[in-house]
């Protein structure tokens, strides 16, 4: 009656995702959902073909240039850190 149960071993995810994929996850989730609910709204409030595709136009640009702008202080700063030896 005293039958002894082997359990096989737990099969387990490797846990290698770190605190940055996380991040990336949630960021393009929240850039996925502006994409796909925003269309509509700014359509219904343009009504026109020609501004509905400059505003996207003019958007598309606005991104470019702040990125532009933004891997420009991340260099910077790199730059500064290796040049003070300031590697906190």
């Amino acid at each position: 009656m005293n039958k002894s149960i082997t359990l096989a071993p737990k099969k387990e995810l490797k846990k290698n995702l770190g605190i940055s994929f996380g991040i990336a996850v949630m960021v393009g989730s929240i850039i996925g959902t502006g994409i796909l609910r925003n269309p509509g709204s700014v359509a219904d409030l343009l009504q026109n073909k020609w501004l509905i595709i400059l505003a996207w136009t003019c958007g598309g640009i606005y991104v470019l240039l702040a990125i532009g702008s933004l891997a420009e202080l991340a260099k910077w700063n790199t730059y500064r850190k290796r040049k003070t030896k300031d590697w906190r």
